[in-house]
């Protein structure tokens, strides 16, 4: 992700979501990443009507709701989908006879699926938890002080480890990408004759 990729995203999605086509007043909310912050961004968001609200360093995990409620979750049906191709799905094999690592649409589709199968109502209450869309009255407020209703809901802090993770050493802290070398690394590269076998995630 970069600036450019920013800007795509908010005209290839963000102007697409519910009431975004009427231009409706909104919060997008995200964290200090630079190209969240750029003045073509910044001017891309405002001709949509969008006002931002940036989570300061070190606190996404008590203000992102991807973090606090909804990670989990998602990683654990991804998890699923790469054991059922482990054990069932269509694989191939070097010349060597190491089998290659599933293929970058395969894993695209299983992150897919994983978010049609979230719990809308896991996403809610994470913005509520994280009091970004409670009740201007305060009669919300008491959400803040919530234990998570389920093993689904709490956070992902312990998996620090986690290829899926956004913040590991597998990706550029500056740029906040994942190159081909890293891919390579955390699944193989399947067009080689060379590649080892993704070992899967802990």
């Amino acid at each position: 992700m970069d600036e450019d990729g920013c800007n795509l995203w908010i005209n290839k999605v963000w102007i697409n979501r519910s009431g975004g086509l009427r231009k409706d007043k909104s919060l997008l909310v995200w964290d200090v990443f630079k190209a969240h912050m750029v003045d073509s961004v910044k001017k891309t968001l405002r001709q949509e009507n969008t006002d931002t609200a940036i989570i300061p360093g070190g606190l996404t995990s008590v203000l992102q709701p991807l973090d606090v409620s909804i990670n989990k979750p998602f990683k654990d049906t991804v998890r699923g989908f790469w054991n059922q191709w482990m054990l069932n799905g269509d694989k191939t094999f070097t010349k060597g006879g190491n089998m290659r690592a599933p293929s970058l649409v395969t894993v695209c589709e299983w992150v897919c699926d994983a978010w049609q199968q979230l719990d809308p109502a896991i996403i809610r209450k994470a913005f509520l938890k994280c009091g970004i869309s409670n009740a201007l009255d305060g009669t919300e407020d008491d959400y803040l002080w919530h234990e998570p209703d389920s093993v689904q809901e709490t956070s992902d802090d312990s998996d620090d480890d986690d290829p899926l993770d956004s913040d590991n050493d597998f990706y550029d802290d500056a740029t906040n990408t994942c190159g081909f070398e890293e891919w390579a690394e955390l699944f193989g590269d399947s067009n080689s004759d060379d590649s080892t076998c993704f070992e899967g995630f802990e």
